[in-house]
């Protein structure tokens, strides 16, 4: 075997051993990323009645032309990936959009026909490559057995040739390997593209709806629920010539969270007011206070062990309240605001998708130097609604 011949060879190998290295990463990302479908879509859905929705759902999933491939289901929000004929995507909204109410809906679709020919061409490709590499290492080894033979070589060039033409045949051997590798990944990833051109994905995500009240999740849920309040207070220790023995009044509240936090705002005035004329006969009761205007900071949390809020009734909270005060005395006389807190525990009576009926009873506590005859058991009843 001449020296040119030798030289063609190691070049020709060289060249294929850097092709491989071109198209293999190629094709195994390829292999590993097959997950192709003709169609994919998505749906995302509300539910009223989320728990109902929910169990129907897992009955239809189960149906013999869906594929469940994940699923993932908790209190709030339950998802689903399905793979299915895509012959049957046009009559899936039909079939799901019962469960709730419709928020989104996408389908997305590709041509797999032309991905179809481009791996049909690569694999032909290689073939020929294939070949071409195997035709060539039985030429080396013919090569390798005359060069062995041949009686009339110098030892020492006979021993060189012999170790460049191995070198040869073990290089043709790592291609032929790796071009075989090759053709097997893009074999797979074609049959996984001629099944995706009969079958679509589903993703479906289910989600309670958010209008009431509810402890059951941890992230904050945005609500837009105002309502109205009644307070009464029954004040501790009472001063004669500081403050009244009980105080009512009506307040505005705003719930914006679930869960549950809100905005209070309200007046405190006497159950029993001083007259005008009890006022002029002692000067002392001038002073007294004669109307508390509050705005409150709250929140509400639901017990772990008593249902966390699910019940329709009987829900037992504890929450906290932070805020500022506004008194006011009979004599007008110009008074600080000063900031007042609270610590409650309630009961809300009534919940439902749309309304909440609650009460609760707190420790009122002024933060001022008159806190004493101030401070006491402050009662409340509110009812909030879906605004």
């Amino acid at each position: 075997m001449s020296n040119n011949t030798i030289s063609i060879s190691l070049k020709f190998c060289i060249l294929t051993f850097l092709g491989c290295f071109y198209f293999y990463p190629k094709s195994h990302a390829q292999y590993y990323n097959n997950n192709r479908y003709a169609a994919t879509k998505e749906i995302k859905l509300y539910c009223i009645k989320y728990n109902q929705s929910l169990q129907k759902a897992n009955e239809l999933v189960k149906r013999p032309q869906f594929k469940l491939l994940k699923q993932n289901t908790n209190l709030f929000e339950a998802s689903y990936e399905l793979e299915l004929p895509i012959s049957q995507l046009l009559s899936i909204d039909t079939l799901f959009n019962p469960l709730g109410v419709l928020s989104y809906s996408n389908v997305e679709s590709q041509n797999l026909e032309l991905e179809i020919e481009k791996v049909n061409r690569i694999i032909d490709l290689k073939k020929k490559e294939l070949f071409k590499a195997q035709t060539q290492i039985n030429d080396e080894r013919i090569a390798f057995d005359l060069t062995r033979l041949d009686s009339s070589m110098n030892v020492q060039i006979q021993s060189e040739t012999l170790k460049t033409i191995q070198r040869d045949i073990n290089r043709l051997q790592d291609n032929i390997s790796t071009f075989e590798n090759y053709i097997d990944e893009q074999t797979a990833l074609l049959n996984s593209l001629k099944k995706g051109e009969n079958t679509a994905k589903l993703s479906i995500t289910l989600y309670d709806e958010i209008t009431m009240p509810d402890g059951r999740r941890q992230k904050i849920s945005w609500v837009n629920m105002p309502g109205v309040s009644y307070s009464y207070l029954a004040v501790e220790n009472p001063k004669y010539g500081t403050s009244h023995c009980a105080y009512a009044g009506m307040n505005l509240k705003y719930m914006f969270t679930r869960g549950k936090s809100y905005v209070e705002l309200g007046v405190l005035k006497p159950l029993n007011p001083y007259s005008s004329n009890e006022i002029s006969q002692d000067p002392r009761l001038a002073s007294v206070k004669n109307e508390f205007f509050n705005v409150q900071f709250g929140q509400d949390f639901y017990t772990k062990h008593f249902g966390r809020g699910r019940r329709k009734s009987l829900n037992l909270y504890s929450g906290y309240t932070v805020g500022l005060s506004i008194p006011n005395q009979y004599n007008d006389a110009k008074l600080k605001s000063l900031p007042i807190s609270s610590l409650s525990i309630g009961v809300e009576l009534f919940k439902s998708k749309h309304v909440l009926l609650d009460t609760r009873a707190a420790y009122y506590l002024p933060l001022s130097v008159e806190n004493r005859n101030t401070r006491g058991i402050l009662y409340n009843t509110s009812l909030n609604f879906v605004f």
